[in-house]
């Protein structure tokens, strides 16, 4: 799994260009194939608010297609639980990949509690990106309210 939060992915671009340079001067080709996948998540407005919003203990993604992978983001950014922050704006995680063709479908599930079972599920979203020539592909993910969850039984 290759993911983290857009915080210091600065930092990852510079090591990855230094390494593709480094690369470079001993005859390494393929730095240039690596995909950046921008997935902005947030909880649909239309069906949850920040009640129910604040409910949510984990938000589960999983990728399938040209790649896969499974990982929770952070708890306390999805739901943004920060001070004088958008509760339903969980920001940005990025995803990479070396795939360059077939596409990436990036699954969110929010759950109450600290089960992940259906029971406990109380949104999901997904957003299918096609791998393309583009270094940096950005895409916004939607968590739409599709059960009580099982705090909002």
């Amino acid at each position: 799994m290759r993911s983290r939060w857009k915080t210091g992915w600065k930092t990852g671009w510079k090591t990855l260009a230094l390494g593709c340079l480094a690369g470079a001067s001993l005859g390494a080709a393929g730095c240039n194939s690596y995909k950046y996948f921008d997935i902005h998540v947030r909880f649909d407005g239309a069906t949850y608010d920040v009640v129910s919003a604040a409910r949510v203990n984990t938000v589960a993604i999983t990728v399938s297609g040209a790649d896969s992978a499974s990982f929770n983001l952070p708890s306390q950014d999805c739901p943004n639980r920060k001070p004088a922050s958008d509760l339903l704006d969980c920001g940005v995680f990025e995803f990479s990949t070396f795939a360059e063709s077939g596409n990436l479908v990036f699954t969110a599930k929010a759950f109450e509690g600290t089960n992940q079972t259906d029971a406990c599920k109380s949104g999901d979203g997904s957003v299918s990106v096609p791998a393309s020539s583009e270094t940096t592909i950005m895409r916004d993910l939607n968590i739409a309210k599709t059960g009580a969850g099982c705090l909002g039984q």
